[in-house]
């Protein structure tokens, strides 16, 4: 009869004895870089259709393999503070009849920005309108008209981003308990008299958030 004494084995000998399989974690599969490039695109394509553009309409002009200082993904917001972290992602360029879209996307994140040659202080914006976001602009616009007293002509569109909250809530404070549910939409910039005012949008509804204070 054979004796193991338990203080001399391992727990990977320990396992073994006991018949489990064991794999090490630097054998575990890894996704080749086409794939992780394939979902990178089908990402963008689909933040672009959420924006209200149709994406079967457009080719893939060019991926790039980039690496962004912190978690802005190279589309940083004046104001908003971001995780000083290295995010490696893409920068995916399509272009179709309908214009050309630069999408930067870090896995589940992706931003519709315009990419190259972009101060790091303005707003991430599309390089041409999508559908659906204007109309919420202007009901933004009228809605801080609205609150400061002002013409709507005097009320500037900062820049606007692709958005997903976790609820109907869209982020902000409601009365109502917020319903659960991915909600993708846009946060909308306006700025009035060098104030800047944000609003949240799913394409069917617009919320000042924060609710608009006047000084």
């Amino acid at each position: 009869m054979t004796c193991f004494s338990l203080r001399r084995i391992s727990f990977v000998g320990w396992m073994l004895l006991q018949g489990c399989p064991f794999v090490a974690l630097g054998d575990m599969p890894q996704k080749p870089e086409t794939e992780k490039r394939n979902l990178a695109v089908a990402r963008a394509r689909e933040t672009l259709k959420t924006a209200g553009v149709d994406p079967s309409q457009l080719t893939v002009a060019h991926v790039q393999s980039v690496t962004w200082h912190d978690s802005s993904l190279g589309c940083a917001q004046p104001g908003i503070q971001y995780l000083q972290v290295l995010t490696p992602g893409y920068q995916i360029e399509l272009q179709g009849t309908q214009g050309h879209y630069v999408v930067h996307v870090a896995g589940n994140q992706a931003i519709v920005c315009t990419g190259q040659g972009t101060p790091a202080s303005r707003l991430a914006r599309p390089l041409v309108p999508v559908r659906g976001i204007d109309l919420m602009t202007q009901r933004a616009k009228q809605m801080l008209a609205a609150v400061v007293h002002a013409p709507e002509e005097q009320i500037n569109t900062v820049g606007f981003e692709p958005q997903v909250w976790a609820d109907t809530g869209l982020g902000c404070p409601t009365p109502n308990a917020p319903v659960p549910g991915r909600v993708s939409g846009f946060k909308i910039k306006l700025e009035h008299a060098g104030r800047e005012y944000t609003f949240n949008t799913d394409l069917h509804r617009v919320i000042a958030c924060p609710a608009i204070e006047v000084e």
